[in-house]
């Protein structure tokens, strides 16, 4: 029997919210570009999560970018991102370089250790939004060839985890595009940040990719490190949207925490 999509969509959504009161979920969020899901969304209730996301854009060429990704006035955007580009440069010759304490090195690994969840243990007490990290879900995210592919790396050293980024090459036959999709590492140790997105950028350009993605909370201090690398921020925001089923007092901590206590990335929206 034919049903229409808003029939299934209907019967989806009441599939979700069977799962949601089994595993007694108290907080959901969804993220779309949608106009009829953000309206559906309005009119179930749903409320705009407390604090924005920005898309940032690290563009070797942005005449070779708006051609192979056209959008609205192409030529202001041209106009506006190397303006942005040549603000940064300036602004990064009078900032000092983000120093390394020289204390770990990068490791490709194929698989997310015991020791990333000692990693995980001290990480989670630093955030008040943050999914889980722990090596048995960061496995099933990226190491699992059915989830994609993906090249981790680690900064480590004497088997302690100072961080980790996760990079995806979405490879096209005309253009093909980088993606941070998630980058984490110990609490004040921005000199791992720094180098890990370094590593990364070294690896696009080696491959002469033309432009990187990288999702982070505005106002996250990872996201200036990600300025000193190159990377501008688009000024675009995803639509993001929280359920709030049993978590009211939770959700008004989030909206009171920092920037630095919130972790949101590409692979928190797939």
């Amino acid at each position: 029997m034919f049903q229409s999509p808003s029939a299934i969509s209907d019967r989806l959504v009441e599939e979700v919210e069977k799962i949601r009161f089994e595993k007694k979920v108290k907080l959901g969020y969804g993220i779309s570009g949608n106009p009829a899901v953000i309206h559906e969304w309005g009119r179930r209730g749903r409320i705009s999560f407390p604090h924005q996301v920005s898309y940032m854009a690290r563009i070797r060429d942005i005449g070779l970018h708006l051609e192979m990704r056209p959008i609205e006035n192409a030529a202001l955007m041209s106009a506006g991102f190397k303006t942005l580009d040549n603000l940064n440069k300036l602004r990064q010759a009078f900032k000092q370089r983000t120093k390394s304490n020289n204390d770990f090195e990068l490791v490709e690994i194929q698989h997310f250790a015991d020791n990333t969840d000692v990693f995980w243990a001290e990480i989670q007490k630093h955030y008040n939004f943050i999914l889980d990290k722990s090596s048995q879900f960061l496995n099933w995210r990226y190491c699992d060839p059915r989830a994609g592919r993906f090249i981790v790396k680690q900064a480590i050293k004497d088997s302690k985890v100072f961080g980790y980024i996760v990079s995806e090459l979405r490879e096209d036959d005309e253009y093909s595009e980088g993606f941070i999709d998630d980058l984490l590492a110990l609490p004040g140790r921005l000199d791992v940040v720094h180098a890990l997105l370094d590593d990364s950028c070294s690896y696009f350009d080696d491959l002469n990719v033309n432009v990187v993605h990288y999702m982070v909370v505005r106002g996250h201090p990872y996201q200036e490190i990600s300025s000193r690398n190159g990377f501008l921020d688009s000024h675009r925001t995803p639509y993001i949207t929280c359920q709030i089923i049993d978590a009211e007092k939770d959700f008004e901590v989030l909206k009171a925490s920092s920037p630095s206590q919130v972790h949101f990335t590409h692979s928190d929206s797939l």
